[in-house]
């Protein structure tokens, strides 16, 4: 059994005909949002309405139109001979497996049963998670890469580049204190912003120096070079390339699914939020900025989040951070056919994204330093 390359009824002609052109597929299984299995798109179907019409017009439209019953469905428990036996039935090019919920498992293309593979093709759709050690990536269910002891320990790591930003930004307004008698680092104490326009413009200011701080810190660390690795890699396993040095270094490190754009999306809602609130420009209240902030924010997310990951979150990786990341993926490609699950909890799917893991040691390695560093602070006043 292969991963199966699937499409919704709301995605358009010309994505199934690429995947097609791409994969060397006749038809597509369609299934809904649960991955459930709904029906296929074939190949014949779709050419007979761009050959007789606007073609242009037609790559456009909604897969929803042309799903057929699929002709070969096998259950997830069939043997090689009952996939057989489907298959000759129906005439059919592959049977797609599902279990008994019928949420497509995968699929079985007649080249399977009588061709050994000696290579199996990379999953689609794997996602991953970087740390100055290495890469973790998933599919299915299943895990390579580092550990989720390591997931925390490169979570700690980001927390302690945040509390590092946080305190060079207030040793520097210590230091101005100090020079120019100012009382910028009470600012800088404060979670909330004070009132009067000069003091809140500056205390928003000290936020923005803050993150810009620590995305230069992130740009510098090794972090970054991994990250960069883990998105070439999965653009190969995602195009089912070959795992070789000099194909995955020519992969783009910018990946529409990287969590770096869901952050661009929050930050930028929250800091047009917090701008407006705080300022008041032409009388703007929090609800006003809440919708601006949203409409800003749905506009600019993946813009932004792709500026983000092309100049601080990732940078090309090193030989050696390549080659640890191409291991993950081999690793991944060699689990996957025999450990994936057909259908996973909600609990073990966050768990095996890696996000709780992250989430505690950042947690651990902001919170600790932080509140040290205000104490020191706290007396040095």
């Amino acid at each position: 059994m292969q991963p199966a390359p699937i499409v919704q009824p709301y995605d358009s002609v010309g994505r199934a005909l690429r995947i097609m052109s791409d994969l060397r597929l006749s038809a597509l299984p369609v299934v809904d949002d649960r991955g459930n299995l709904v029906g296929q798109v074939c190949a014949d179907r779709l050419r007979a309405r761009l050959m007789h019409g606007d073609a242009q017009a037609g790559l456009h439209e909604p897969l929803g139109h042309y799903v057929q019953q699929p002709l070969s469905v096998v259950s997830i428990d069939a043997t090689a001979q009952d996939v057989q036996r489907t298959l000759a039935s129906t005439g059919s090019d592959a049977a797609y497996v599902v279990d008994r919920g019928g949420y497509l498992a995968g699929m079985v293309r007649w080249h399977d049963l009588v061709v050994p593979h000696e290579q199996v093709r990379a999953p689609l759709g794997a996602g991953g998670m970087a740390t100055p050690f290495g890469i973790y990536l998933t599919a299915g269910g299943v895990r390579a890469g580092v550990s989720s002891r390591g997931l925390a320990l490169g979570g700690a790591a980001l927390g302690l580049l945040i509390a590092a930003a946080h305190l060079l930004v207030g040793l520097g307004c210590w230091g101005l204190d100090a020079a120019a008698g100012t009382r910028v680092l009470d600012l800088w104490f404060s979670a909330a912003p004070p009132s009067g326009l000069g003091p809140s413009s500056v205390w928003l200011a000290l936020q923005g120096a803050s993150a810009v701080v620590f995305l230069l810190l992130l740009r510098m660390s090794p972090i970054t070079g991994y990250h960069g690795a883990e998105h070439q890699v999965v653009h190969a396993m995602e195009r089912g390339d070959p795992l070789t040095p000099e194909v995955v270094a020519r992969m783009p490190r910018v990946h529409m699914r990287c969590g770096t754009n869901l952050i661009a999306g929050i930050a930028v809602f929250a800091g047009l939020l917090q701008t407006i609130t705080v300022l008041r420009p032409f009388g703007m209240d929090a609800l006003l900025g809440s919708l601006i902030g949203a409409a800003v924010a749905a506009r600019t997310w993946r813009s932004v989040g792709a500026f983000l990951q092309q100049h601080f979150t990732t940078r090309q990786p090193s030989p050696k951070q390549l080659e640890r990341a191409i291991e993950t993926a081999n690793e991944l490609r060699e689990r996957y056919p025999h450990e994936a699950r057909a259908r996973l909890s909600l609990l073990h799917r966050i768990w095996t994204m890696g996000a709780p893991q992250t989430a505690l040691g950042v947690f651990v390695g902001t919170g600790v330093p932080l509140v040290a560093l205000e104490l020191l602070l706290g007396r040095l006043q």
